[in-house]
């Protein structure tokens, strides 16, 4: 099973780059939807990330073949709306493309006409697509058993709900709100990733953090500075502790600790 991220057009290139390289790790493919963006910005986001070392085959463009085709990039998603894919194909050869479908109908022609993978939705309620009903999964379940292509799905899909898609065969899902829609970006794409680890036989991902100016991954079973201090054997030692910079007080240590934070312990040892 795989995730994918799908951006929200809701961010300059500068901060989306800057996203974007923090979880690429844990995704496996990202949606660059960036509609209201003009061709020349697209260009620059794709170069940005590309430069500074962003996994180009992770890149999916939305809908605009021209910008893939003057890219690294080899894979486009055409909405429902968008260019034929048979005329798609046809004009651009060296690209793969996904097309987006609504119907059991809609993905036996996406199918027949070449398409290299289908995305379904909106599967669940979401608050991007308020108004318009929710499809659910039953018409899903029936594509992903009918054509031997990867079917993923969209649209208001949490963490628990991916035990159900994977047990249909549904290839991943792809996600926007949950993802570019959250206060903490990288705990909500670890989120997922960790369930879906989970389903595909792997362990969890384990948070990293910067403690006293090195770099440490917690143990799996720690959560809080409490139980941090309690794995390093400090549970019993006056300790103060910074956490990003702020002094952390003591009734406080219950505070969970978020990948990437900034952890500084200090504590006192006999002899001066």
């Amino acid at each position: 099973m795989q995730l994918i991220a799908v951006t929200n057009d809701q961010m300059s290139n500068e901060k989306l780059v800057d996203t974007l390289l923090k979880f690429e790790p844990f995704i496996d493919l990202v949606i660059l939807r960036e509609k209201s963006k003009t061709a020349i910005e697209v260009l620059d986001l794709i170069d940005q990330l590309t430069t500074l070392g962003f996994d180009c085959t992770k890149i999916i463009v939305h809908e605009r073949a021209d910008i893939a085709s003057l890219t690294s990039v080899n894979k486009v998603q055409l909405p429902g709306h968008g260019l034929p894919l048979s005329s798609a194909l046809h004009h651009f050869p060296s690209i793969s493309f996904g097309k987006s479908i609504h119907s059991f109908d809609e993905a036996k022609e996406a199918y027949v006409n070449g398409a290299g993978w289908l995305l379904y939705g909106h599967l669940f309620q979401t608050a991007s697509k308020i108004g318009l009903p929710h499809r659910g999964t039953e018409e899903l379940f029936r594509i992903t058993k009918s054509f031997p292509i990867p079917v993923y799905a969209i649209g208001g899909i949490h963490p628990q709900h991916l035990q159900l898609l994977h047990e249909n065969g549904v290839a991943g899902v792809a996600i926007m709100s949950s993802i570019f829609g959250s206060d903490n970006v990288l705990e909500s794409v670890k989120s997922y990733a960790n369930m879906i680890l989970l389903k595909n036989g792997g362990d969890l991902l384990k948070k990293t953090i910067d403690l006293n100016g090195n770099r440490y991954e917690m143990p799996s079973d720690t959560e809080d500075v409490q139980t941090l201090l309690s794995h390093l054997g400090l549970s019993e030692r006056i300790v103060i502790v910074e956490l990003n910079r702020e002094i952390l007080a003591k009734d406080l240590y219950d505070k969970p600790i978020n990948d990437r934070d900034q952890i500084e312990i200090i504590h006192f040892v006999g002899g001066g």
